[in-house]
């Protein structure tokens, strides 16, 4: 929803493109996968953090995005991000991803 705002604010959305990205947000979102938060995501998040902090400018949140899916997922799952740095870590990581800006 945050990335879909600050394209909102970007100009890269207009009204009627952002109203129909929340409507299928609303729509997909019970078919995520959600994981509670433990100390082995922010353990994983941490060793991420020191692997991609300084050549790819991991940032905390996109860490622990990406620790819960490479711990939970499973070979078939597709990580779906907005945000390209998080998505070129993701494939350094060898995970399959969708980057729907582009």
């Amino acid at each position: 929803m945050s990335a879909l705002f600050r394209r909102y604010r970007n100009g890269e959305l207009n009204n009627k493109d952002i109203t129909t990205a929340i409507k299928e947000l609303d729509n997909d979102v019970y078919t995520f996968n959600v994981e509670t938060m433990s100390c082995t995501i922010v353990t994983e998040a941490e060793n991420l953090l020191k692997i991609y902090g300084k050549t790819y400018g991991l940032r905390t949140l996109d860490a622990l995005h990406l620790a819960a899916f490479s711990l939970i997922s499973e070979s078939d799952w597709t990580f779906v991000t907005a945000d390209i740095q998080q998505n070129e870590v993701a494939k350094e990581m060898n995970i399959t991803t969708i980057l729907p800006i582009r």
